[in-house]
């Protein structure tokens, strides 16, 4: 099992361990949904705008966890370093910033990945995972969201009322909203792309002094254009509407078919 899935809840990781029999794992997942659903049934979801936070006194350096972008990935780089850190998952990014002026004259950072790819991640990830598992503790907070859901339908459903920003869960909420500091605007000494995370955060670790440390690609696909395989002229299109003002804010391109 990749090291990654020390980042799983339980209920997932038993989900992947029935993937051999594939017909009593989707039976599970199944009747785990409905009885989730029928717990949550009448509590409507409110926005999540929470991403795990890395904060280390010693080398002066915070990091704005941006969820389904690198950010398992540089958790366990900060677990290889000789530092101690502290994570905080309770608070948004604005909120931590908040909780500690000194903060905001640390060295701030974080990643970002365009909306086509990590809208697929996301589904691929949280609503089917080819169907092994589906992540209950996430669809179930939302009406219309199902175990082993269509690619295009959870597009569709995106751009939605159920889908909105207003409602989101922190794996498909507008970027920028992740990254807000506690002044309401973006401002990072280091914003590296998911599309050359290797180079942004070589040049991130020389900024900090740190050892040269490969990156651990911990959820990067083997062809990192296959995401467009599940998409249409039309997907793609309702994606850049949903997404438009994190295009406009991170400058990133329409991809072509």
């Amino acid at each position: 099992m990749k090291k990654n899935w020390q980042f799983k809840r339980a209920v997932n990781i038993a989900f992947y361990k029935l993937r051999k029999l594939p017909r009593l794992a989707r039976l599970f997942v199944r009747l785990t949904y409905l009885l989730r659903y029928c717990l949550r049934a009448g509590v409507a979801p409110t926005a999540d705008n929470i991403g795990t936070v890395i904060i280390c006194d010693e080398l002066k350096a915070i990091h704005a966890g941006n969820p389904k972008v690198a950010s398992s990935s540089v958790r366990s780089f900060f677990r290889t370093l000789p530092f101690s850190y502290q994570l905080e998952t309770k608070l948004s990014y604005a909120e931590v910033l908040q909780t500690n002026a000194k903060l905001s004259d640390y060295y701030q950072f974080a990643f970002v990945r365009d909306p086509w790819s990590r809208v697929y991640s996301c589904w691929n990830d949280k609503i089917s995972n080819n169907g092994k598992f589906a992540d209950i503790f996430i669809i179930t907070r939302y009406r219309g969201l199902y175990p082993d859901m269509p690619f295009a339908e959870f597009v569709h459903w995106l751009a939605s009322e159920e889908g909105a920003d207003q409602f989101s869960d922190r794996h498909w909420i507008s970027q920028y909203r992740i990254l807000n500091n506690n002044e309401g605007g973006l401002r990072f000494d280091s914003l590296g792309y998911m599309s050359s995370l290797t180079e942004d955060f070589a040049k991130i670790q020389s900024e900090l002094g740190v050892e040269s440390f490969s990156l651990p690609h911990s959820n990067q696909q083997q062809d990192e254009n296959s995401f467009l395989n599940a998409y249409t002229d039309k997907l793609l299109a309702i994606v850049s509407e949903r997404y438009q003002r994190d295009i406009t804010i991170f400058g990133f391109k329409v991809p072509q078919l």
